[in-house]
Formats: C-alpha cells, sequence, structure tokens
C-alpha cells in the first residue's frame, strides 16, 4: 500500500508494505538488494585503487606520453555515456587530465589496445594492470597475469 504520511491516503510518492507479509518480504528483499549492490559497488571501488597502486611504478618510468592504470581508464570510459558527452563534462574531463588529446583520439588507442568492452558506458577489461599509449598511436598494455601487448607501430 502506498500512502502519504500526512494524511494516510494513497499516493505514488511512498511506499508502506503494511502487514501483508508478501509486501514485507518483497520490500525487505528490495532493501537487502540495494544495499547489497552498494556494498558490491563500493568493494570494487577498494580492489580497483588498490590495484592502481600496484602499477604506480610501472607507470612512473614509462617511456610514453600517457600511462594509466585500469582505475583511471574506467574513469576516463565512464565519460563515455550520452548524457556526459552532450553537456560537455566528457570535453572537460578530457582537457583537464589529458591535455593536447580528445575524447575521440583517446578511445580509438584504448580500442586500438583492445582494452574496451563495449556499453554505455563502456568499461575497461578487467585483467588489464597499466596502459601506456602515444600520441602517434603506439600503445603498450601490462595485464595482471604477466603478459604484456603492445602495437606494431
Amino acid at each position: 500500500m502506498c500512502t502519504d504520511p500526512t494524511d494516510d491516503g494513497r499516493t505514488a510518492g511512498s511506499f508502506d508494505p503494511g502487514s501483508d507479509p508478501t509486501q514485507r518480504a518483497a520490500y525487505d528483499w528490495l532493501i537487502r538488494a540495494a544495499r547489497a549492490s552498494a556494498g558490491a559497488a563500493a568493494e570494487r571501488a577498494l580492489w580497483d585503487e588498490v590495484d592502481s597502486s600496484l602499477w604506480q611504478d610501472s607507470i612512473a618510468a614509462s617511456n610514453y606520453d600517457q600511462a594509466r592504470a585500469r582505475v583511471d581508464v574506467n574513469r576516463l570510459l565512464h565519460y563515455g555515456h550520452p548524457i556526459p558527452v552532450s553537456r560537455g563534462f566528457t570535453a572537460a574531463f578530457v582537457s583537464e587530465n589529458y591535455p593536447g588529446w580528445t575524447w575521440n583520439e583517446l578511445i580509438g588507442v584504448l580500442k586500438d589496445a583492445g582494452v574496451v568492452i563495449g556499453g554505455v558506458p563502456p568499461h575497461c577489461e578487467p585483467g588489464v594492470g597499466a596502459v601506456h599509449f602515444d600520441a602517434d598511436g603506439s600503445w603498450l598494455v601490462e595485464w595482471e597475469d604477466g603478459r604484456i601487448t603492445r602495437s606494431t607501430c
């Protein structure tokens, strides 16, 4: 039953499962699922930050113009959603964090490197440790399993 706390009348603005055990169970399940999802997202973010710290020495020693950990690539790819693109947030993020680059140049190099998984927004392959790349389109990917892939240019 939906109720308005000010007059106990039915509205679409609030949900009260009332005393019906079926509705109460569904409501409790929904709340538990929402909390679990938020907890899982926070845990993934924490693991990404830990993984990022493992690759900082490699990134610091890079001979490429840009070197980024997977978490940094995911931050960039988050701006690949139509809303931030259409509102100018993507261009502002790229300008601030990747001077001299455009979104299309960055996404082109990352796709060539094989680290982008499609979607809205796209995200980075989970096994990527760090991605190194230059404006000429050359790139190198360090994978968490120890593999290294690189461009031929």
